[in-house]
Parts: C-alpha cells; structure tokens; sequence
C-alpha cells in the first residue's frame, strides 16, 4: 500500500512522522484529560478515518494528545496501523503533560479541574503545595460529578485556587490550612454534611482569611458562627437572599459569617470585614 506523504518537511520543525501499529501506543491519564467513555464509544461506534486527526506521542509511544481516538482504535483492531507525531524532546512526564496542555488549550476549552490536574503533574508549585495540603488531610479535588455527595471531595477549582495564588506561597498555604482545619472541626465527616465544600460556602470562609492578611482569627469563635446552620442551610439561605444585581451568594455568606463573628468577638479585639467593604 502507497504510504501517500508527499513534500518536505520545515526544517524548524522537530517531529518525527511514523505509522506505528495502534496496539503499542500507551495511554497514560496522568497526561491528557480523562477518558470519556461516552467519546470512546462514540468514535467506536461510527469509526471514520475522514475524523482521525494525526496523535501526537512521546518517544516511548505514550499518546500525549489524541488519547479518545487511540482508545477507540484499539478497541476496534490494535493491529491497525495509525500515523503519528513522535515529539522527541517529550521525554519526562512534566514535558508530555506541559505539550498536552498548550494543545488543549489551543483547541477547546479545558475544564477547571483537568487543567488544575495538568498542572499538578507538570509541577506547578501552588497546585502541588494545593494537592499535597488537601492530601494530608485525607482529601482531593476533583469534578462535581465525582465530588456531588461526598464528604472528602471538593470540587470549587477556581475557589481553592483563588487562595492558592494569593500572597507568597507560605502565606497561601497556611490560608488554605485554616480553611480546611476550620470546615472540618465544624462540620465532622458524616453523610448528611456532604455539602461542607461547597463552593459558594468555600469561597465565603476562604474571603475571611484572604480579606484580612495578619488579623488573628479566632477560629473557635467563626466555628461558633458557622455550626449555627448546616451547609445545606448556608446554601439555601445564599439561595433564597440573592437578587439578580446584588452580592453574590458567597458574598451573602461571608457577611453573615463575619457579622456574626464581629458581633461576638472579644471587646477590642479586631474586627473582620469582606474585602472592600
């Protein structure tokens, strides 16, 4: 059979061109996105080499995009034979993720959480010191429809985030520590508080730390303020109190927090505010 490549390659460009059999291609999750079953599926069921796109792949032949098509093609027949883009330089994990990444990036948009994940593995600092925080107390991140129920999941990315790039990294650290630690004294994990991280509530106790940099929370006392309603309840009075226009609904929560927290605080001792109020 004809291989059908003609011209000449850009001398600046540094790929390598080869038809590699589908079956010795390796996909590792770690770099791409998730594999979704239901596009897995999807290019199974109706194959067309008009809509294969040429993979891009490390030297080892792990696929650093174009893992749905791949997958689907071994399901079909890993003895097929595909065309693909060795990335010679593509050598270390954080390099195939970081190549992964601005490919993604350049096409549709990636999800909050799948772009956190990237940066995880490529080592970003803050999302790495962010991992590690929630790790030691025996939690992750993840997407809503794996974190929806679940009393050790968060799932507000961007609101964990915010605080992960606020200030220097020690300084976001121990805001992120605080915010945990005080959730957790707060509301212990059982069932019914699945709602603890959610990420309106979230962004509400992390605007009390982040708002007022070297104020010392007494952290007994916003406990005190914030068992006062059950999660659900914080979320449905976020609910039922905002209007199109007004503040956010984290908003509503946080000045409810600290006006509950100024009001009972120590005479003299400092109050709190949301910040710009």
């Amino acid at each position: 059979m004809a291989t059908r490549i003609s011209g000449t390659q850009d001398a600046d460009d540094p790929r390598e061109f080869q038809f590699i059999r589908v079956g010795n291609l390796t996909i590792n999750q770690t770099v791409q996105r998730a594999l979704r079953s239901n596009q897995v599926k999807a290019i199974y069921d109706d194959f067309n080499w008009n809509l294969v796109e040429v993979p891009t792949v490390a030297p080892d032949m792990t696929v650093i995009e174009g893992q749905q098509r791949v997958s689907a093609m071994q399901r079909l027949d890993p003895d097929r034979v595909i065309l693909v883009a060795i990335i010679p330089s593509a050598t270390t994990l954080a390099s195939q993720v970081g190549i992964a990444r601005g490919i993604t990036k350049g096409r549709t948009p990636t999800k909050g959480y799948q772009d956190w994940r990237m940066r995880v593995a490529i080592g970003y600092e803050r999302e790495v010191m962010t991992r590690d925080v929630l790790e030691s107390r025996h939690l992750s991140l993840n997407e809503y429809d794996v974190a929806r129920g679940s009393t050790m999941v968060l799932h507000g990315v961007a609101e964990i985030d915010a605080v992960a790039h606020w200030r220097s990294l020690g300084e976001a650290r121990i805001a992120i520590e605080n915010i945990l630690d005080l959730v957790i004294a707060t509301w212990p994990e059982t069932y019914q508080q699945y709602r603890r991280w959610d990420p309106r509530l979230f962004k509400a106790v992390s605007k009390v730390f982040t708002s007022n940099p070297g104020a010392t929370v007494d952290m007994d006392a916003l406990s005190t303020v914030l068992i006062r309603r059950t999660p659900e309840e914080w979320v449905t009075f976020s609910n039922e109190t905002y209007a199109p226009g007004g503040p956010t609904k984290a908003r509503l929560i946080g000045d409810e927090l600290l006006d509950g927290y100024n009001a009972c605080s120590a005479p003299g001792s400092t109050h709190l505010y949301w910040e710009g109020r």
